[in-house]
C-alpha cells in the first residue's frame, strides 16, 4: 500500500508521479489505478501507461478555459510570494 499527502493547497495530481513511482518500486506494475476527477487528465492518464505501465481510472475533467466564458484563469494573477500578496488581473 502506497499514501501520498499533500497540503491543502497543492493540486493532487502533483502526486501522481511520486504515488506511481512508489508502487512501482513495491513491485506493482501493470496495474490498473482507481482514482478520482483530481488526478485524471487524458496527460496524466496517458503518461501512467506509458512510464509506469499503469492503467489510470477515472473521470476525466475538462480542460477549463478562460477565454470561452466570464472570469478569470490562474495564469492572470500575479504572485508576489515574498510580500504574501495576490493580485488579479484588474489591480
Amino acid at each position: 500500500m502506497h499514501v501520498e499527502t499533500r497540503p491543502a493547497p497543492e493540486q493532487d495530481i502533483g502526486a501522481l508521479d511520486r504515488i506511481h513511482q512508489g508502487l512501482a518500486s513495491e513491485g506493482f506494475r501493470s496495474l490498473e489505478h482507481v482514482v478520482d476527477g483530481g488526478y485524471t487528465t487524458p496527460d496524466s492518464t496517458h503518461h501512467a501507461a506509458q512510464r509506469w505501465g499503469i492503467t489510470l481510472l477515472g473521470p476525466v475533467r475538462t480542460v477549463p478555459r478562460a477565454g470561452e466564458g466570464p472570469g478569470f484563469a490562474k495564469e492572470d494573477f500575479t504572485v508576489d510570494w515574498q510580500n504574501r500578496t495576490l493580485t488579479s488581473p484588474m489591480g
